[in-house]
């Protein structure tokens, strides 16, 4: 029994114990998940005078029920109530007793890291469920049927990764896919065994034959967020603006990519982690190449063009940041002579900057 007095548990306090039960007393506020990790516990019980706190014997809940904090006692098969709309961060993280749950069609939310790490076999995203956060179901080793349901919206980064999922469809409700929300697990991403796919009819993401996600934002740019599939040589789809951060980041198979005229801006980390890329075709539409966005790569040389506006910190740094991986650095650069604010002078690239003086960006040799 935990005192009126005491308002927060935290940790693992209880971690090895096993209790029949677990009473929380009228002054308690609020429980870290991570309290009943390591703890097996039959039911929890709330003093009924506790104006913040509820539970149906398994979970805790906030006293209206609307959302579930933290599974308390542990079950093979769990069945949240309706009424609930938000299952909480962590909720069920680790709960590897945890192998299926029947998720309410008053739920909008799983927030994030709620399933991490727990036993779930399958699960059914209900159509009323809007949005799930990143990692939600991250490291689910066991998981191997997951069915979204058409009124999902938003689906946070490495939402699925690393579990055993075979395949999946994404709903044409779907508006955002976060960045590896299915890597790590086996679903095919190109060629003839490609295993992932978009319901026909979504006005804002779109999927190519070789494993590329677009997404057209509210501005009606088409941005190429991400490479799933694993391939030497990817053509960036024509009519797009943007290129993602992170968007073909350790695809260590690629080789070659091709970027389409209309492109203006290339994200942090684009292609960063690609060790065998050894050509990149730049467009002279380009304005803008973010941090980092060559760094590991096998890259020997790049053009440049004249309407090149902005160049991030290191990105054009090729070699590792890891002294053990040795990569050599890039060997020329093409930079078109009419070029406005880089030049060339004694074989290093250099920025002008009329207020803080001239950058040298990267010495390439005469």
């Amino acid at each position: 029994i935990i005192p009126d007095a005491v308002t927060h548990l935290e940790g693992g306090f209880l971690n090895g114990l096993a209790l029949r039960t677990l009473r929380l007393g009228k002054g308690m506020r609020a429980v870290d998940p991570a309290v009943f990790t390591a703890t097996v516990i039959g039911q929890v019980e709330v003093d009924p005078d506790n104006p913040w706190l509820s539970t149906d014997g398994t979970a805790l809940f906030s006293k209206d029920g609307t959302c579930l904090y933290a599974c308390a006692a542990r079950h093979g098969d769990y069945r949240i109530a309706e009424g609930c709309v938000t299952v909480g961060k962590k909720a069920f993280v680790s709960d590897k007793a945890l192998t299926s749950v029947g998720l309410p069609s008053t739920l909008t939310g799983i927030d994030e890291f709620a399933f991490a790490k727990s036993g779930l076999t399958e699960v059914e995203i209900p159509g009323s469920v809007e949005w799930i956060g990143e990692k939600a179901f991250y490291y689910c080793s066991d998981l191997k049927k997951v069915t979204l349901n058409a009124g999902i919206e938003r689906i946070g980064d490495e939402a699925f990764a690393k579990s055993c999922i075979s395949s999946i469809e994404v709903p044409r409700t779907v508006r955002s896919l976060g960045y590896r929300a299915f890597s790590g697990t086996h679903v095919g991403f190109s060629g003839e065994g490609a295993t992932f796919s978009l319901e026909a009819g979504n006005d804002h993401l779109m999927f190519d034959a070789n494993g590329g996600l677009y997404q057209t934002d509210d501005d009606g740019d088409m941005v190429f967020l991400e490479l799933l599939g694993d391939v030497e040589e990817y053509a960036v789809q024509p009519g797009t603006r943007r290129i993602a951060p992170n968007a073909c980041r350790f695809r260590y198979q690629l080789k070659r990519v091709s970027v389409p005229e209309g492109v203006t801006e290339i994200g942090d980390s684009a292609f960063r982690g690609c060790e065998r890329l050894e050509a990149v075709d730049l467009p002279d539409s380009l304005e803008e190449i973010g941090d980092k966005v060559f760094l590991e790569t096998s890259l020997d040389g790049l053009r440049l063009s004249a309407r090149l506006r902005s160049i991030g910190s290191r990105a054009l740094i090729v070699e590792s940041e890891n002294p053990a991986r040795r990569l050599p650095p890039i060997q020329w650069i093409d930079l078109d002579p009419a070029n406005e604010d880089f030049y060339f002078v004694n074989g290093m690239l250099c920025q002008r900057d009329a207020e803080n003086g001239d950058i040298l960006l990267r010495y390439v040799g005469p």
